[in-house]
């Protein structure tokens, strides 16, 4: 009687060894798919977040060129401006004090400026009337 209680604990020891070593694989399993899963999400997740950093730097790349560019187109605007009112001022003062030099030579010596004048129109009117004659 002792042996056959011995031999249903053993028995039943070993079925419960058994099915706890299954339920233990089962769960392993499981545990491994589910890890799997959420790695594949976690890469998945990874690469979207990935891309979107990708697209965000070659944005902020597009933007800083934007205005570097902008920057420079400023800056040449503004040089070419103050080239422009540089050149338009020192043309002013040339002219003007061109103007004063011909107006006092002019007034000192006024039959020596019409002499001058009346060659030089006498010397292109030669010049211009021999070109159209030859034609």
């Amino acid at each position: 009687m002792f042996n056959l209680k011995k031999d249903e604990i053993k028995t039943t020891s070993e079925q419960l060894a058994h099915d706890g070593r299954v339920a233990v694989d089962h769960v392993a399993e499981q545990v491994k798919a589910s890890a799997e899963n959420a790695a594949d999400k976690v890469a998945e997740k990874s690469e979207d977040l990935k891309g979107q950093a990708n697209h965000l730097i070659g944005s902020l790349k597009n933007v800083i060129q934007d205005y570097t560019n902008a920057s420079k187109i400023e800056d040449i605007t503004d040089k070419a401006a103050a080239l422009k009112t540089a050149v338009t001022d020192e043309f002013n003062n040339v002219y003007s004090a061109g103007r004063s030099k011909a107006e006092v030579a002019v007034k000192e010596n006024p039959l020596a400026t019409l002499a001058i004048v009346a060659g030089a129109g006498l010397l292109i009117g030669y010049l211009l009337g021999t070109k159209q004659s030859s034609k």
